[in-house]
Formats: C-alpha cells, sequence, structure tokens
C-alpha cells in the first residue's frame, strides 16, 4: 500500500483537503464490498462551506444520488475524487477543473472519497499528512514536488 500512495504522490502530488474544517469520521475500509466501515472521510462543516477540488481533473458526475448531490471528479493517474453531501453543485459534467477550484456548497456533513478503479484509498495518507495507526505506521510521502503540467491541464490531453 506504501508504495501505491508513494507512487500516486510523485505522479500528481498530494491532494488539497476540498475544505478547511475537522474530520469528524476517518477511513475505515469494509472488510468486504457489502460491509460496513467509512470509504472516505467526513467534515464537520458549517452549512454552505465551500467544498474545492482536491487536485486538477475533469468532472464526470454532477448531480443526485437519491436526495443528496454528489460530484465525482476525475485525474490523469487514474484516480477519482467523489465530494457529497452538497447543497448546491456549481460544476457540470465534463467541465476541466483545477486544484483548488470551487465545485459547490456543503450541507453541514460533508463526505470525501477517493478511489483506484474500485479500490476505496485513505484519503487522508493522500494529502501527504497520514496520521498515526496501530495498525500501520506513518506514511511520510516523498518530496517530489507537484508536476507542472497539472497547472495546464486540458480537456483534449492525456
Amino acid at each position: 500500500m506504501h508504495v501505491f500512495v508513494g507512487l500516486i504522490l510523485a505522479v500528481l502530488g498530494p491532494l488539497v483537503p476540498p475544505v478547511d474544517a475537522p474530520i469528524s469520521d476517518h477511513f475505515r475500509p469494509p472488510s468486504c464490498a457489502y460491509c460496513a466501515g467509512n470509504r472516505g472521510i467526513d467534515y464537520a462543516v458549517e452549512s454552505e462551506t465551500t467544498v474545492r477540488a482536491a487536485a486538477s481533473g475533469v468532472v464526470t458526475f454532477a448531480g443526485r444520488v437519491g436526495r443528496d448531490q454528489f460530484i465525482v471528479v476525475a485525474h490523469r493517474d487514474g484516480l477519482r475524487t467523489t465530494y457529497g453531501y452538497l447543497s448546491e453543485i456549481s460544476v457540470v459534467t465534463a467541465e476541466v477543473v483545477l486544484a483548488g477550484s470551487p465545485l459547490g456548497t456543503a450541507t453541514g456533513t460533508f463526505h470525501f472519497g477517493v478511489r483506484q478503479g474500485t479500490r476505496y484509498l485513505d484519503p487522508e495518507l493522500l494529502f501527504g499528512i497520514g496520521r498515526v495507526s496501530p495498525s500501520r505506521g506513518r506514511l511520510v510521502p516523498p518530496s517530489t514536488p507537484k508536476a507542472s503540467y497539472w497547472l495546464a491541464l486540458d480537456a483534449g490531453s492525456g
């Protein structure tokens, strides 16, 4: 896992947290595809908090899932970031977004997830801040700076 996360950080650079708020529920991988867990991280945010793109990419979904609103952004390295429980969406499908771009606003709860294919990843490790856990050591991200091509992302490349 640490080599995999290191590879993502080397290509993409660390993700930027999508909101400036405390985490209320950390990543807890489920033991099976349909088992309980938290497949991302939840933030304690105030209603109408601006949610920003964690990295540059293309919006692949922006809309409702049941009664809740979500956004999914695909990134060049194959990662997909998910932003959930939004009160307002300010992007559309196929829109190119840069890291830090506003995507919408959150309700009183905000969920952020990261997937590589069907595999859920711990977003905190991809922020480059890691966290100490009895089951794993602290991950120290490589000192590779974010690749400059992310600043020049366009819809037709990649």
